[in-house]
């Protein structure tokens, strides 16, 4: 019950931008050993590669990244939001170093998981930053794809 704990404290200090002080809360949910739950822990490691994302520490949060959707699919095997996390950040990690490939390969991967559950929050963010990919390649036509079309047409067809 405790990493459940660390690990909200972890994200309240993300939230309000703190990466430095929500670090130690997700290595302690990560380290503790006061419960069996891995879920918080893969919660954690995921999180903590987000920050070193966010600290341009790319190998790192890639590393992290692995080591969380690991985690993630030993739990459940379709863990859909999480896997989009963790694609879409993928995405940008690959993103932010140029790897405009991986970047869209990861990014439509998150895509693809966050159509699994209808997740129209995360399905936005990330057709937020793939339009963003295409603007800086000047591929005009898919930044209006991705940024009204495509999240606009997945919802006009669940209602």
């Amino acid at each position: 019950r405790i990493s459940w704990h660390y690990l909200n404290l972890g994200l309240g200090y993300m939230t309000l931008g703190n990466l430095e002080d929500a670090e130690p809360y997700f290595k302690k949910a990560i380290d503790t050993t006061d419960d069996e739950s891995q879920l918080p822990r893969a919660m954690a490691v995921a999180n903590l590669g987000y920050c070193r994302l966010e600290q341009r520490n790319y190998e790192g949060a890639l590393e992290l990244f692995e080591a969380a959707e690991t985690i993630f699919r030993e739990l459940k095997a379709e863990d859909f939001r999480n896997f989009s996390m963790i694609a879409g950040w993928r995405g940008r990690t690959f993103h932010e170093q140029g790897e405009i490939q991986n970047a869209i390969l990861h990014y439509q991967k998150a895509l693809q998981y966050a159509r699994e559950i209808d997740d129209y929050k995360q399905l936005f963010l990330v057709c937020k930053d793939l339009a963003g990919l295409y603007a800086e390649q000047k591929e005009y036509k898919k930044i209006g794809y991705y940024m009204v079309l495509k999240p606009m047409r997945r919802i006009l067809i669940n209602f």
